[in-house]
């Protein structure tokens, strides 16, 4: 990522690029844009501004329903149009851009370690999905461990998440019950353990050499 928004002026750039990579049929409007990157309201309309300028997006209009409850009537139904992005296909870089932004590295393994290390004592952190590059994965990451805070780890995700450009599909699994379910054959744990996967960390297989 670091070497990424040396390239293209900035984090809030590469983070609202994937995420148009990743979902090549979402509209965004500026306010989604800007709390899925992390960002001020300014900084994504700043980016996408120069998104548009560069044919990389395409303008859209979004219809905002608010529906207002209100004591003993109808409740009142509000709508505002507001712009929206889209990513653009005929893009005429789209393939060579997306192999370089989704392919990079997307977040250093050290650093997910160290990050998830906060929700307790990790015995097994597995990768697959957009970590690897295999889309057809059933699980992006794999987190066992004793004690787990799944709120902690909740909210690492979310930021993972905002660097990415796409949602996390993740399990949290106690020790036990991660070995129980292996020991049965679990389907969840083979689909992850029979196909591409990668071991960011495992204190198991280290425990049982001991």
């Amino acid at each position: 990522m670091e070497i990424l928004s040396k390239l293209f002026g900035s984090p809030t750039r590469v983070k609202l690029m994937r995420f148009f990579l990743f979902n090549p049929d979402k509209i965004y409007s500026g306010k989604e844009a800007a709390n899925r990157a992390h960002a001020t309201p300014r900084e994504a309309e700043k980016e996408l501004r120069i998104f548009e300028k560069a044919d990389f997006v395409k303008r859209r209009v979004i219809i905002e329903t608010e529906i207002i409850n209100r004591r003993n009537k109808k409740p009142l139904v509000r709508r505002r149009k507001l712009n929206g992005w889209i990513l653009d296909r005929l893009f005429p870089y789209l393939l060579p851009l997306k192999n370089l932004i989704i392919n990079t590295t997307l977040i250093d393994h050290r650093e997910m370690i160290r990050r998830l290390a906060r929700a307790g004592s990790l015995k097994l952190v597995i990768a697959a999905g957009v970590f690897i590059q295999e889309e057809e994965s059933r699980l992006d990451l794999l987190i066992v461990g004793d004690h787990l805070k799944k709120a902690v780890i909740g909210r690492v995700v979310k930021v993972m998440e905002s660097e990415i450009g796409k949602e996390l599909r993740y399990v949290i699994l106690e020790t036990q019950e991660f070995k129980y379910r292996s020991s049965i054959c679990d389907k969840l744990i083979r689909d992850v353990m029979d196909y591409p996967h990668q071991k960011l960390l495992d204190k198991l297989a280290q425990e049982k050499e001991v």
